[in-house]
Order: structure tokens, then sequence, then C-alpha cells
């Protein structure tokens, strides 16, 4: 009797999550539908552009921020794979597209995509942020995380997502509402009742509330190393005052970073994960909440590579160095199509023109150089 209860009371709130977005004014869906290819745009552009600098910057020094940083950005292009469905979801509701066995996979694959890279992505930045605090407040013990340790805890990272989300994968399944199909994980009829409520809550704890007191802890033991960091014997007080205004500035810079940082994180993060425990006691949220916790998510993967942009020169050059050549190779193709072939001093001069034009391009390159 029990179960049967439980059961029609996760139907109830399956036929109300149905109803989302299908009856939603179409100016409202084109607003979802926008803002969500923004997110995708920047997101994947972000992305590449942040694993292509990296891949420059590793020409010349091999570091494991490198590497956590290509694999976060990895994640967070895995992710952006799985949005589409989102602006589906935005036009047509939760009915899914695809029936049979087929659409039984596809279900299962893109809760697999969702879910292991929101999870990733998330346990990538505890591990940025504890490198960060290696290279800082123990700036001589390089070994302790060298590169094939650091390629060891990317794959701990992966195995460690897929684990938390494997419960969600296996009871991910397509059901029929309303004489439509619809992909659902049910952990109460998959692992017995009372699952969603503990499942959810250890993905709470461990993906959320550990990774954001860890993130603060480790930012916080930074900014109070580079507050309590001596100088060294100076040879006059003009090098004295020019290494504390040094400081002072470096303080301030990765401050801000912090704030941003965590600020991203909880704004991000926060309704995602109650919005499970909410489902979890059967807690009706409305569409609009649904929709916007959906859209903070994924946000994430769009925010992580204006961070690194925003407060690492090196990326902000490498950027600004990959924009620079592909403008001037822009210049330098439209250039060669209206060159004259005329010969004489014609010919001389359109040589002299490509010269200089060349020298430029030169000149842009070394000054954005990293």
């Amino acid at each position: 009797m029990e179960k049967d209860d439980a059961l029609n009371t996760t139907t109830s709130t399956i036929f109300k999550k149905a109803e989302c977005f299908v009856s939603d004014p179409m100016p409202l869906k084109i607003v979802r539908i926008f803002a969500y290819c923004i997110v995708i745009f920047v997101s994947l552009t972000g992305n590449i552009l942040i694993i292509a600098v990296t891949r420059k910057i590793k020409m010349t020094s091999r570091k494991s921020i490198h590497y956590l940083i290509v694999n976060m950005a990895v994640a967070d292009i895995s992710l952006s794979l799985y949005m589409p469905r989102v602006i589906s979801l935005a036009y047509a509701g939760f009915e899914w597209q695809v029936e049979g066995a087929t659409g039984e996979l596809f279900c299962r694959v893109s809760t697999l995509l969702n879910q292991t890279c929101m999870a990733a992505s998330i346990l990538t930045v505890v591990a940025i942020s504890f490198d960060r605090f290696l290279a800082i407040v123990f700036p001589l013990r390089t070994l302790l995380l060298t590169i094939p340790r650091t390629k060891l805890l990317i794959m701990f990272i992966w195995l460690t997502a897929s684990a938390f989300r494997f419960p969600m994968v296996y009871a991910a399944s397509l059901n029929t509402v309303d004489r439509k199909q619809h992909c659902y994980v049910q952990l109460d009829e998959t692992f017995g009742d009372g699952t969603e409520k503990i499942y959810y809550f250890v993905n709470l704890l461990c993906l959320f509330a550990a990774p954001f007191l860890a993130i603060l802890m480790l930012y916080s033991a930074i900014i109070v190393t580079l507050k309590r960091r001596k100088p060294p014997k100076p040879d006059s007080e003009l090098r004295m005052n020019s290494w504390q205004q040094r400081k002072e500035e470096t303080t301030k810079k990765v401050l801000c970073m912090v704030t941003a940082v965590v600020i991203a994180f909880v704004c991000c993060w926060f309704l995602y994960f109650i919005r499970l425990i909410l489902f979890s006691y059967d807690v009706d949220v409305s569409c609009d909440v649904q929709y916007v916790r959906l859209f903070l998510a994924h946000s994430n993967s769009a925010i992580n590579p204006c961070l690194y942009v925003t407060f690492s020169e090196n990326y902000r050059g490498g950027v600004k160095k990959i924009f620079s050549q592909l403008c001037c190779l822009q210049d330098w193709r439209r250039n060669s199509y209206i060159l004259p072939s005329a010969k004489g001093d014609q010919n001389s001069k359109t040589v002299l023109q490509e010269l200089e034009f060349k020298e430029t391009c030169r000149e842009i390159y070394v000054s954005t150089k990293l």
C-alpha cells in the first residue's frame, strides 16, 4: 500500500513536471532559447580558446595547473553538447523526441553526459584551488603535485564523477505520461523507497557543500599567506616600498578572483542542488524556477573561461594573440584579393605594400606574444 502511494505521488510529480514549458507564450520561449544559445556560444568559444592558449603556454612551461584547466574546459565543452536538449525542452516541454530502444539509449546517454560533466567540472575547480594553494603556500615543494600525479588526479576526478552519477544513469528511463514519452530519473522505483532523499542529500554534501568549503578554505589560506609573506632583505627603502606595493596589488587581485570564483560557484550551483532535495520530498517548484535552475548551472560552463581570461594575464594575452592573428590573416587575404597585377612601378608598389603588411602582422604577433 505504501509503495502504491509512493508510486502515485511520483507519477503526480512527473505529470506536473511534464506540463512545464508546453503552453508558454512564444515570445517567452524565444527569450529562453536565445539565452541558452548565448550560453552555448560563449561556453564553446571560450573553452576552445582556453585549450588553445593553454597548449601554447605548455610549450614553454609544463605545469599541473595547465592540465587541470584543460580538463575543466573539456568537461564544460562536453556539457555544452547537452544544452541543445534544454533548447528542445524550452520549446516543446519535457516530451522525449525519440522513442523505442534508441530513445531509451539516448535518455541514459544524455543523463550521463549532463550529470557526469557537471560533477567533473565542480571537482576540477576544487583541484585547481588545491593546486594554487600548494603553489603559493608551499612554493618550494614542487613535487607535491607533479605532472604524472596531476594526470592521475584527473583520472580520479572523472571516475569519481561517473561513480556519483551512475545511480542516476541506471535509474533513467522513458516513461509514458499523457500518451507522451518522457525521460526521467526514478531512483525510488529502481533502488527502493527513500533512495532519492539519501542520494540527493549525499550529492548536496559531496558536490556542493564540501567543494564550497574546500574552495573557501584554500583561497582563504592563500590570502593569509600573501598578507603574512615577509619581504627579502631590501637594499634600500625604495625597493622595500616597491615590494610592498607589488604585494598589495597581488593580494588585491587574488581577493577579487576568490570573490568572483565563490560567487559564481554559489550562484550557479546552489539552486540546482537544492531543487533536487525539494524534488525528493515532492515539493512543487514552478516551471520558471526549473528553467532558472538549469540555466544557472549550465552558465557555469560559460563563466569559467571568462574568469580565467579576466584574472590571468597569460590567458588574456593569449586570447588577444589569437584574435590578432585571426584579424591579421583575414586582412591579409582581403588585401591579397585586391592587389593589382600591374607591372613596373605599380608592381614594385604592390610588393612594398605586401612587405609592410607582413611586418605589421609580425609586430602584432610579437606584441601579444606570451
